[in-house]
């Protein structure tokens, strides 16, 4: 975010600047005791130089540097008072409560923030403070905290969809692989058809590592990501998302229609160089710093800034995808790590969301944010009706056929201990012939 600022050298020796759009007092600089003389800045605005009265040396101020560090203390400040003010709170709801059940002890206060001084303060210095980032998330996405619900969904026990999960995941740590059987199976509970969905373990693991030692947590989180940023991605199902791939594919063919034309002249569709992407939520292909950065940005946005995400990683890299020949060259670019330029994406998706306004209008076609409702959980309704019947549809025609199979193949080895009954009677047939024969000889 860029800043207008007002630098004034005042008569105690210090440079002050000021935010022209509030007149806000933004920060101050002195020089140990000495007084600044003269002052002056970079052509860019991100450096300025002054003039001290300490034998006239000059010295160079990072104004970037300066300001980030600023919005960092006021935030971390912030954070500590809420947390402070948090742990008061459960404390006194608790000394209230404790003739009450331990349903009610279990509930705790919500978290009150500022939207738009937590949006202003990622964009001033492109990230939250990592000691706070996941309270920050667990407020921007308004967490409903609902112990009661999770507690049922878990009692259930393990989905049959997830049951071998290690099969598939064969994860060094036994405790993460059972943490993240237990949420997934959670989460095939509260809506049956997301155990269809193969993906939706990796759509889980980044944020299962994350938040390991809190399920309940974990849990809220992705079910959240799923009923907001997820939530167009089951309309056509069982086929692929094709309506938010083509929104992907129309906002890359405004702005790199050069890049979509070699895809295209490849035989690729967005299935190939957009869903990777999509369906491990960006984190095959990032690190995870740069991962935490991007999702900093995702969650303080319009879900649609995931699918503009998407088109500013496929527009910085392509360099690399342009040169890209054959399916397993875009394939292996998209499914590891690779050296990305995070600021750059990050700026280029905003640069994205101011220019498609125009032409696609994404917003209108994702909807806005709604966080869950509190005590229970709502019903998943973003399937076509046609598709809710699919499963079990599937595994009875399947039930069927080796049914069928099964009947053939007794029919088959009947046929054959059929013929294997004949050949050993005309063997013996034979063989008594022969001894007749004998005899008589």
């Amino acid at each position: 975010m860029f800043f207008q600022l007002l630098a004034v050298l005042s008569q105690d020796g210090k440079v002050y600047f000021f935010e022209i759009s509030n007149s806000n007092a933004l920060l101050t600089i002195s020089c140990d005791g000495n007084s600044v003389l003269e002052f002056a800045s970079a052509y860019s605005g991100l450096y300025i130089a002054v003039l001290t009265s300490a034998g006239g040396s000059v010295q160079i101020f990072d104004l970037a540097a300066l300001v980030f560090k600023r919005s960092m203390k006021e935030l971390e400040s912030s954070m500590k008072k809420e947390s402070t003010s948090r742990i008061r709170s459960l404390k006194n709801h608790r000394r209230k409560s404790k003739t009450k059940s331990t349903k009610d002890i279990s509930m705790t206060p919500p978290l009150t923030f500022d939207r738009c001084r937590l949006t202003a303060v990622l964009k001033d210095c492109g990230e939250y403070p990592e000691k706070y980032r996941f309270l920050i998330w667990r407020m921007l996405l308004q967490l409903p905290d609902n112990h009661e619900e999770f507690g049922i969904l878990s009692e259930k026990g393990p989905h049959p969809a997830f049951r071998r999960l290690e099969v598939k995941y064969p994860l060094k740590s036994r405790q993460l692989l059972s943490h993240m059987q237990r949420v997934l199976s959670a989460l095939a509970h509260w809506a049956p058809s997301l155990a269809e969905e193969g993906y939706l373990a990796l759509l889980t693991f980044p944020f299962m590592k994350l938040f390991r030692h809190n399920q309940f947590i974990c849990f809220e989180v992705i079910l959240t990501i799923i009923n907001n940023w997820c939530r167009h991605w089951f309309e056509f199902y069982p086929a692929p998302a094709f309506n938010v791939l083509s929104v992907v594919e129309n906002v890359l063919a405004h702005q790199d229609k050069k890049l979509l034309l070699h895809f295209v002249r490849l035989g690729f569709t967005s299935q190939v160089y957009a869903w990777p992407l999509l369906e491990t939520l960006f984190s095959e292909i990032l690190p995870k710093r740069d991962w935490l950065r991007l999702w900093d940005h995702v969650l303080s946005n319009h879900p649609s800034f995931l699918l503009l995400c998407v088109v500013a990683l496929l527009t910085t890299s392509r360099r690399v995808l342009l040169g890209a020949e054959c399916l397993a060259d875009v394939q292996v670019f998209l499914h590891q790590r690779q050296v990305i330029d995070i600021n750059a994406l990050i700026q280029e998706a905003y640069r994205l969301e101011g220019v498609t306004r125009s032409s696609v209008d994404v917003e209108n076609v994702i909807d806005d944010f709604e966080a869950l409702s509190k005590r229970e959980y709502p019903t998943f309704k973003h399937y076509p009706t046609y598709s809710e019947d699919y499963p079990e549809q599937e595994r009875e025609q399947i039930r069927q056929k080796e049914l069928q199979y099964l009947s053939q193949r007794k029919e088959e080895l009947a046929l054959q201990n059929s013929l294997l009954r004949e050949q050993a009677l005309h063997r013996e047939l034979h063989d008594f012939r022969l001894r007749q024969t004998s005899f008589k000889m």
